[in-house]
C-alpha cells in the first residue's frame, strides 16, 4: 500500500496544499474521502497532525 497524501494547511488561509495540486475547499477533502483515498492533513506551521479537526468539519459542514 502506498503512503497516504499529505495536505498541508496554512495558517489563515481557507486553502491548503499538496504537492503540486491545490485543495481550496471543504468539498475537496470531501471529494478525497468519497474516493477512499488515504491523506493526513498536517499544520504547516507546527506539523502538528489536524486530519482528525479536518474531517470533524467536513461532516459538519455537510450536516448543515
Amino acid at each position: 500500500m502506498s503512503e497516504p497524501r499529505v495536505i498541508k494547511k496554512y495558517p489563515n488561509r481557507d486553502s491548503m496544499t499538496r504537492s503540486k495540486a491545490a485543495i481550496s475547499r471543504l468539498a475537496d477533502v470531501r471529494r478525497l474521502v468519497l474516493e477512499r483515498i488515504e491523506f493526513i492533513v498536517v499544520d504547516k506551521k507546527n506539523s502538528a497532525d489536524i486530519t482528525r479537526s479536518i474531517l470533524l468539519q467536513v461532516i459538519a459542514d455537510k450536516s448543515t
